[in-house]
């Protein structure tokens, strides 16, 4: 049964139905992901000892809780109403604590590989899910593809992980309770555009999975919620009925954070400082400024926005008809332009105690490395991303991938450790595909990329 369509759309932003996805197409990128995330991540096959094993952290614990529960569905059931499977970190994970037992039954019957194996798969699922949100926003096959690609790249983007991580079965939680996040979320997606009620039948179930997980997906009705906001120009569910779904997540999220307060002493939570909810979303969403705004080295990352908007406005000058104004004209020449900005950027230096050789050799010193060219080059894209999300916001499903890499962040504020940023990490994937579609529209959508796909791409449907 559809529910009525919604009055208040915003028209402006441009959407066509999403053709349907053939089977063949289906089949490349299951092959593609499959092949690119073992090329990437194919160590876990030779670290598969228990003796091996025992030495990283949290296994020896997992297996105490293992012990403890010989027989899994009658010991089992004290996750249910008590603290899970790892012994010592007190968090209500009853899902959780069933993989990380079976992984040890497995492990200890047939060997650790087959776990390894089981982590693989999951992370494969998490590819394709990453991949199938990213052709959502950006309904483009290119990006989805682009997502996918980038996604099995973790190990390379996420600071700490390890080449044998697969095997570490512990984050086998975070590609488990991830994978139910992210499909509750294409499911919640689906039903605001097509007003099925059983997505969001789907959604309801994948999210209270996911929520006995871990703890991280209690986040989700604000991953909902910004549905509900940004994506109103796909909805035919009105954006009442759907934030009213939103916020009866919410009260569930709620109880179970009451339920386990009750049969857990002391459980784990958050300590959060109120400086935290500044610094951390810096260095976790850009990182190469937020170290500089951080520690008091503000006039980087500064330098190099006044540089980057000095660039935009001799572009945007280069673009007006020289005819219109005389001085335009002028300053259209490169040797009238360029001293200029040279001049610009001088006297900011001079106004923080810098010159142009000091800045010079403070971004190309070879002692360092060029930590800090590598730094500035990375600020410099990213600030091209922030405002090519800002340029089209209009056009463009910008504000939903920039809120769920946000959102994505924000459970883990108060932790440190490569596997917390896990999810994160997956889903910045998605951002950078979508960044990629709108460069390719900032740059007036070429048509050798069309080609290059040989498909047909209508206005409206970006690399489709």
């Amino acid at each position: 049964m559809n529910e009525a369509n919604s009055t208040d759309a915003a028209p402006s932003i441009n959407y066509t139905p999403l053709p349907p996805v053939s089977l063949s197409e289906k089949l490349f990128l299951l092959l593609l992901v499959v092949v690119l995330a073992y090329v990437w991540n194919w160590q876990f096959i030779r670290f598969t000892s228990l003796h091996d094993l025992l030495k990283l952290n949290d296994i020896g614990f997992i297996l105490m809780g293992y012990y403890q529960a010989p027989h899994l569905w009658a010991d089992g059931l004290k996750w249910w109403h008590g603290t899970w499977i790892q012994v010592g970190i007190p968090a209500f994970r009853p899902l959780s604590s069933y993989l990380f037992w079976i992984e040890c039954w497995i492990g200890l019957h047939w060997g650790f590989l087959w776990s390894g194996w089981l982590g693989f798969w999951l992370f494969v699922l998490n590819c394709l899910l990453v991949a199938t949100l990213a052709w959502r926003l950006t309904q483009s096959r290119l990006c989805a593809v682009l997502a996918a690609v980038m996604a099995t790249w973790v190990r390379f983007i996420n600071v700490g992980q390890q080449d044998y991580w697969l095997i570490w079965f512990p984050v086998h939680q975070e590609l488990f309770m991830h994978a139910l996040m992210i499909g509750a979320l294409l499911c919640f997606d689906i039903w605001y555009e097509r007003a099925e009620r059983r997505y969001l039948i789907w959604s309801w179930l994948l999210f209270l999975a996911g929520c006995l997980a871990k703890e991280h997906v209690y986040i989700f009705p604000l991953f909902a919620l910004t549905v509900v906001i940004t994506r109103r120009h796909i909805a035919h569910v009105q954006w009442q009925t759907a934030t009213t779904q939103a916020v009866a997540m919410l009260c569930a999220v709620l109880l179970l954070w009451q339920y386990r307060a009750a049969i857990i002493a002391d459980p784990r939570n958050p300590s959060l400082k109120p400086i935290q909810f500044v610094h951390k979303p810096l260095l976790f969403m850009y990182s190469s400024a937020g170290r500089y705004l951080i520690t008091g080295q503000w006039w980087f990352p500064v330098l190099l926005l006044l540089i980057f908007a000095l660039s935009g406005t001799l572009i945007k000058l280069h673009h007006l008809e020289p005819h219109q104004n005389t001085a335009i004209k002028w300053l259209n020449k490169l040797y009238i332009s360029f001293p200029l900005a040279l001049l610009t950027i001088a006297l900011y230096l001079m106004i923080v105690g810098w010159s142009l050789t000091d800045a010079f050799w403070f971004i190309f010193d070879q002692p360092v490395k060029q930590a800090h060219g590598r730094d500035a080059i990375d600020m410099l894209v990213n600030l091209y991303a922030i405002f090519l999300l800002w340029k089209y916001r209009k056009t463009e499903s910008t504000a939903a991938v920039w809120l769920f890499l946000f959102l994505s962040y924000a459970p883990v504020l108060d932790f440190i450790g490569w596997h917390y940023t896990l999810p994160a990490s997956l889903i910045r994937s998605v951002y950078w595909a979508y960044f990629l579609k709108l460069v390719w529209l900032d740059f007036g959508r070429p048509q050798p990329w069309r080609r290059l796909l040989n498909v047909k791409v209508h206005h409206s449907v970006g690399l489709a």
